[in-house]
């Protein structure tokens, strides 16, 4: 196939030949069969093989947003002369990469890296590259592609810096907890009348003498560090980039939580209520997931996100969602030592939820989180 340097050369050595034979000049003539010859020069040395074989890979097959993925492509020669080079095209996502490498001689292989256009939050297929073999004028080219299948391109979200408070035995992104509240396996929840079966060590003999009945202290465990954080992905609730802010806030939260050894079950919730994804899951799982994840249509009905309904009683929950402007606010948190955390990414007025054991944060991008739950994570103490 002729390159648009060969096209133009065939176009010059006809006119000349044209010209030479109408007006009796034999050097144009000649000059224009020179030029033909140089063609079917190339064209032969073309087609007589490829001048080289390539075979590629991707560095980086999970990144984050805003980032470019790295190619690394090895060449080896297959001619005499190190004279010639390899073109090559790149696609992802519609964004076009040109590049030129040098071929070594026969035998010899050499390593080329670059870079693809930075891609927005997604999953992708990245094909190999298409590669262009020409001759040493660049006359005729050769297309073909490099060796190797296509792979999965993961762009992650970008997250953001939380900082990570100490809790006394432990880290935890949630800072200390209430008074009352300790780091050992159990700690005192309630107070209720004593029944069959109890450990007599669980009767609060001070309480008793009080109230003239049997009194037993009901503990809960707190040694449950699960961070359960829930999307909403009801494209209802959100506008413009907010969708792509939430997913942000969300991974931030992940990755925090995982900086603490912390367990994180990722769940998302829509019209057709909540959906877990397997977990607890790793701080990879989490933003492979996230990478892929897409808005569904309608509003999920929040009010049906009771704490005690599917997320377990001893997790801290964070909901990510868009603007709450109607009835549909979950309610509170049952326990006091977690709380339900609601967090609105908006930049319009909205409906702040404020029942018993709900904290509200609400920001308007996802550069404000971290911020923001700083001063909402010291207010809770």
């Amino acid at each position: 196939m002729l390159t648009r340097d060969g096209t133009a050369v065939i176009g010059v050595a006809t006119a000349s030949v044209l010209l030479g034979a109408g007006l009796g000049y034999p050097e144009l003539v000649v000059a224009g069969l020179a030029l033909a010859v140089a063609v079917l020069t190339g064209a032969l040395a073309v087609l007589g093989g490829p001048t080289c074989t390539s075979r590629w890979r991707l560095v980086t097959p999970r990144i984050r947003e805003g980032r470019s993925p790295r190619v690394a492509l090895t060449v080896t020669g297959r001619r005499r002369s190190a004279t010639s080079r390899l073109h090559l095209t790149h696609t992802l996502n519609g964004a076009i990469v040109h590049h030129t490498v040098a071929v070594p001689r026969r035998g010899a292989d050499a390593e080329f890296g670059y870079d693809l256009p930075a891609a927005q939050r997604g999953v992708y297929h990245v094909e190999p590259p298409v590669t262009f073999d020409t001759d040493v004028l660049g006359l005729v080219r050769r297309t073909g592609r490099s060796s190797g299948t296509w792979q999965m391109l993961y762009v992650h979200p970008a997250t953001h810096w939380l900082p990570v408070r100490s809790t006394g035995r432990s880290r935890s992104i949630f800072g200390p907890r209430p008074a009352g509240v300790t780091d050992s396996g159990e700690d005192f929840y309630n107070l209720r009348r004593y029944m069959a079966g109890d450990d007599w060590r669980a009767i609060h003999w001070r309480t008793t003498a009080r109230v003239g009945v049997l009194m037993s202290r009901q503990n809960m465990e707190t040694t449950d560090q699960t961070l359960t954080v829930v999307l909403d992905t009801s494209a209802g609730r959100y506008a413009g980039e907010a969708f792509e802010d939430a997913v942000r806030i969300t991974a931030t939260l992940c990755e925090a939580a995982a900086r603490t050894r912390d367990a994180v079950r990722l769940c998302t919730v829509d019209t057709q209520g909540a959906r877990e994804r397997q977990g607890p899951l790793s701080s990879a799982a989490v933003l492979d997931f996230l990478a892929k994840v897409t808005t569904t249509a309608g509003r999920a009905d929040l009010a049906a996100m009771g704490y005690h309904r599917g997320f377990g009683a001893t997790a801290d929950v964070v909901l990510v969602t868009g603007r709450i402007d109607d009835d549909s606010s979950p309610p509170g948190s049952a326990s006091r030592r977690h709380r339900f955390w609601v967090v609105q990414v908006t930049d319009q007025p909205c409906r702040v939820p404020r029942p018993r054991g709900v904290v509200s944060i609400v920001v308007a991008d996802s550069e404000q989180f971290p911020a923001a739950w700083q001063m909402a994570t010291r207010r809770w103490r």
